[in-house]
């Protein structure tokens, strides 16, 4: 970018992303921390928190499309800022996916500290550093990290597929049970398996600037 105006104009862009990112990274742990403790406090801020990323997001894709429209950018360029466009609504999904685990943390009734509580916690902190390092492989260009990204969503698949086991299994042979506790359990953990699917789209993203193309899923 030797344009000093285009450079100005894509570094503001860069910013706001990193600003709407580091919210969603708040809100993932504010997320976590109130399942892991049924904090409903710390989970309402979670849901009001998510108008103000969604606002960012919109604000970035309108960004996006006058950058393009008025600077007439080189095919490196534009793979940057369609990156971006497109890494901005990942970001906004994980953001309402953290929001939809706060609601749900607000309907579960019993505060159920089992095997399976802990596991979801694991598998949450896991899925958290993977959208971190999904959006830091972008930031610093890093292609090696995006394609360690990509692999550990095979790892968050895993866990989905043993905790949905688990849950099922508790619901169909456990009387004792609250079972509309677990299944929200079972919602969680799809949003959290959603979440990881988003970090490998962003790592992707880092991979089609650098050498064009897009990665198969776990390659």
């Amino acid at each position: 970018m030797e344009n000093t105006i285009i450079e100005k104009e894509f570094n503001k862009i860069s910013k706001s992303l990193s600003k709407m990112t580091s919210l969603v990274i708040t809100n993932i742990d504010e997320a976590i921390q109130a399942l892991r403790d049924y904090d409903r406090n710390l989970a309402e801020k979670v849901i009001d928190n998510d108008e103000q990323v969604n606002a960012m997001e919109v604000k970035i894709e309108k960004d996006c499309v006058i950058f393009i429209a008025t600077n007439q950018p080189v095919a490196s360029d534009l793979r940057i800022i369609q990156s971006i466009y497109k890494i901005s609504t990942d970001i906004e999904r994980i953001g309402d996916q953290a929001k939809d685990i706060s609601k749900l943390i607000l309907e579960i009734n019993d505060n159920i500290f089992d095997s399976i509580h802990k596991k979801v916690i694991l598998m949450a902190n896991e899925v958290k550093l993977m959208v971190s390092d999904a959006i830091r492989s972008f930031i610093n260009r890093d292609i090696k990290l995006a394609y360690d990204v990509v692999k550990r969503d095979l790892k968050i698949d895993d866990y989905y597929r043993e905790l949905k086991e688990n849950i099922f299994e508790k619901v169909l042979n456990d009387d004792k049970i609250n079972k509309r506790d677990f299944m929200n359990f079972l919602f969680i953990v799809k949003y959290l398996e959603k979440m990881g699917d988003h970090a490998e789209n962003i790592a992707n993203w880092i991979i089609y600037n650098v050498v064009g193309d897009f990665v198969k899923r776990g390659v």
